[in-house]
């Protein structure tokens, strides 16, 4: 039997007259396999790139970080005011980590406008400041 963790955002309303919002799931398994999807909107005038990393760590703080950027386009931009994204697929280090608890803690950040970079650091910092054991963009 795989076994899975799920970590959802809930809905993502960004402050300071940000006119975009959004959710986000994550789903592990115990197998390596993972899933990411979410859905970003922008509601006004104004365009944003868009980006959401997850980190999941082990018991033993190695984090695995999980990340998307997107632009979602306002009413003076061409293009889809949604980005709607999906991805799975199989990471070894999942399984690998698995029986030293890997998902026993994950956090998550959103933001417009931000160096996708530095939203994982941000991400990493909060589990305990470890290494990245990989990263996965979706």
């Amino acid at each position: 039997m795989v076994d899975r963790r799920d970590f959802d955002t809930g809905p993502i309303v960004f402050g300071d007259g940000v006119a975009a919002g959004g959710n986000s799931q994550l789903s592990v398994f115990s197998d390596g396999t993972y899933s990411l999807r979410g859905h970003f909107h922008a509601s006004g005038a104004v365009s944003y790139d868009v980006a959401i990393a997850f980190v999941v760590s082990d018991n033993e703080d190695r984090p695995i970080s999980f990340a998307h950027t997107g632009r979602v386009h306002g009413t003076f931009e061409p293009g889809s005011r949604d980005d709607d994204f999906a991805g799975t697929a199989n990471e070894p280090m999942i399984q690998q980590l698995w029986p030293t608890g890997f998902g026993a803690s994950g956090s998550w950040k959103a933001n417009v406008n931000v160096n996708l970079q530095d939203l994982i650091d941000e991400g990493v910092h909060d589990i305990g400041d470890a290494a990245l054991v990989a990263s996965i963009f979706v």
